[in-house]
């Protein structure tokens, strides 16, 4: 059992083996945890968004006339929000599996190899570490993708050259059901360690 004050070498360490373990996805807020609080997260703003959109689609003349500030018009906007979590969540349930596979990818015990683990480029993190069986999900895994890159910054990118029309429309079950076959892999994947 620790005792309190640490020292400043007894923190640093302490520091030191929880990023390890994190980095590795065995603490317990690695990519797996931390996979399971964003989609938590994505679940409860898309009970949000279900009634919001069904309240919409019932308007007779369109989405014209409504109001701005009508619960259901801002609320229809929530889905974005879900797929920037659902994006993240399974970007890290892709990572968990990638570190599972390569924990050499922690270089010297203190950073993650940026040219292995240093995009939110799903596809391209499955492809590059002959992880194979979700080729059926691409469009999926590009637009969720795409979702991470601009909705969690800006409006608009800095640099016209790196504009992007931004989010595609996804179907949510299809994104949840993407989800579980990652998450099944990552046991897999964990079972296969022990």
């Amino acid at each position: 059992m620790t005792e309190w004050p640490l020292t400043p070498e007894e923190l640093e360490k302490m520091i030191d083996d929880d990023f390890i373990e994190r980095a590795k996805g065995m603490g317990p807020m690695g990519w797996e945890g931390y996979a399971k609080y964003l989609k938590y997260a994505a679940d409860v703003i898309l009970e949000r968004y279900k009634p919001a959109i069904k309240e919409l689609s019932s308007q007779e003349g369109g989405r014209m006339d409504v109001p701005e500030e009508e619960w259901f018009e801002r609320d229809v906007h929530l889905i974005y929000t879900y797929y920037l979590l659902m994006g993240l969540s399974i970007e890290n349930l892709v990572k968990g599996i990638i570190m599972i596979r390569h924990p050499e990818y922690l270089r010297n015990n203190t950073e993650l190899i940026k040219e292995r683990m240093g995009t939110h480029n799903t596809i391209w993190l499955l492809n590059s570490n002959n992880i194979y069986g979700f080729t059926d999900y691409e469009n999926i895994l590009d637009a969720l993708s795409k979702c991470v890159i601009w909705m969690s910054k800006y409006p608009v990118s800095l640099k016209r050259k790196n504009f992007d029309w931004g989010c595609d429309w996804v179907d949510p079950e299809a994104v949840d059901k993407l989800y579980k076959n990652l998450h099944e892999r990552l046991d897999e994947e964990k079972e296969r360690l022990t």
